[in-house]
């Protein structure tokens, strides 16, 4: 133990070593989130606070994507920051990524492009929105993932385009 938080060499969650190696113990998925702009969807440390600023893939880029595995080959998940806090959505389209545990809000179903890019989009359960932002501000207000420029060019009005990158 350190000490600090009673835990050892780290391990806040009881699995112990490093995250991916937690991840794939549990079935899930240690992700990094890309938009068409090429920046990485951030949890910030102070104030969990989201962005979609990252330039490169480090800690506070990485997410992990947990399967509900309630659900029945819907492609339903949850996405969790690294300071195991959940991706949620308001009544009012707001993204916030607060929660220490999964509620109706923080599940998404995964749209895969039909095009062959292998991109993704997250639509949320409880909304029927599509998670999309601007450089620091997260919304989920777009009905199509055509809004989003998944399935076309970006254009001027898109928000974002949300793709997987498997790490």
């Amino acid at each position: 133990m350190n000490g600090m938080n009673g835990h050892q060499n780290g391990d806040s969650n009881g699995c112990g070593g490093d995250i991916i190696s937690q991840n794939q113990l549990k079935g899930c998925w240690t992700i990094g989130l890309i938009n068409s702009k090429f920046r990485y969807l951030t949890a910030e440390t102070f104030g969990f606070k989201i962005n979609a600023n990252g330039a490169s893939l480090k800690k506070k880029q990485i997410w992990t994507l947990e399967p509900d595995t309630n659900s029945s080959g819907d492609s339903l998940i949850y996405l969790r920051s690294h300071l195991d806090k959940y991706l949620a959505v308001d009544s009012f389209g707001n993204v916030t990524c607060e929660a220490d545990e999964k509620d109706p809000g923080s599940q998404f179903q995964i749209s895969v492009a039909e095009d062959g890019t292998g991109r993704w989009a997250f639509k949320n359960v409880v909304r029927g929105y599509f998670l999309g932002a601007s450089s620091d501000k997260l919304t989920c207000t777009a009905k199509n993932r055509r809004r989003l420029g998944y399935l076309s060019n970006i254009s001027t009005y898109a928000d974002v385009e949300t793709v997987a990158e498997l790490k």
